[in-house]
């Protein structure tokens, strides 16, 4: 079953709509020191707050949230040739976990996926997630390192494509089911 089946699988009603955030200046330039100004780090910032974000607003109940992120791309490599397009990256955050333990807790998952990014993802969602669902929901990527063109092959509700641009401004681009959520909702 191929990405685009299983995806198609949870989305059988699916239309593509998009809105755009500015971070602004001041908040760039935090994310950008925060991230000692690897995108890598920046990336994995920005997810975990997208994590917290869906823990917050309850928008997931469990403790584990799911998220799609694409294989890094921007450090060339034949794509044709990889097992896996996507990985797995799990968020796990209950009421007592602080920010800074969620930053430590997704870093440590996202290095690991990336070490077994050659493991077949349907073996890991048969065998480690017991075929859970959820994560075909959600993506998150950073336009530095991954390549959004990955997701006009899936179906997804949320997805949130990160940018960092030449002068540091970083921006996000929310792509979005439209079927399943309001412009204003978003």
């Amino acid at each position: 079953m191929s990405g685009v089946e299983l995806g198609e699988y949870f989305h059988k009603d699916y239309s593509s709509d998009e809105l755009s955030i500015d971070f602004g200046d001041s908040i760039s330039k935090e994310l950008i020191r925060l991230s000692n100004s690897n995108d890598k780090t920046l990336f994995i910032v920005l997810t975990s707050s997208i994590i917290a974000l869906f823990k917050k607003s309850s928008f997931e109940v469990s403790d584990n949230i799911l998220l799609r992120t694409p294989i890094l791309s921007k450090f060339g490599g034949d794509l044709n040739n990889v097992i896996n397009k996507l990985l797995i990256q799990k968020g796990e955050i209950s009421k007592e976990t602080t920010f800074k333990d969620l930053l430590i807790s997704f870093k440590n998952d996202y290095l690991s996926s990336m070490k077994h990014q050659n493991y077949p993802l349907e073996k890991f969602i048969r065998d480690e997630l017991h075929n859970e669902e959820s994560f075909y929901e959600n993506f998150s990527l950073l336009t530095n390192i991954h390549d959004e063109k990955i997701l006009d092959d899936f179906k997804y509700n949320l997805a949130f494509c990160f940018s960092r641009g030449v002068d540091d401004y970083i921006s996000c681009k929310i792509k979005y089911n439209a079927n399943s959520f309001k412009n204003e909702t978003i």
